[in-house]
């Protein structure tokens, strides 16, 4: 389930990390890619539980509902994000 799983945005925050640099970041290691408008995990990743897709039901303007598939990182996402930033900083 989504329990302790957060947005990218939000994600970002807690590494302490521009959003974009992030997103980036996680693009180049094949852990998201982009479809339409947007950001979604590799199966891989999903599997091994760092990220995991969240369904929102969006109500628009028309009376139609249009469900969505949402990009949030786990707990243990943060993590090895965490680490695999802190090896990036320090090889630069």
């Amino acid at each position: 389930g989504t329990e302790g799983s957060i947005a990218m945005r939000q994600a970002a925050k807690n590494l302490q990390v521009n959003p974009i640099l992030l997103r980036n970041f996680m693009r180049e290691r094949r852990w998201i890619y982009r479809k339409g408008e947007h950001w979604l995990a590799y199966q891989t990743k999903l599997d091994s539980g760092l990220l995991e897709h969240k369904l929102v039901t969006l109500h628009q303007e028309s009376g139609r509902t249009k469900i969505v598939t949402r990009l949030r990182v786990t707990a243990k996402g943060i993590s090895r994000l965490g680490e695999m930033l802190h090896g990036w900083w320090a090889a630069r």
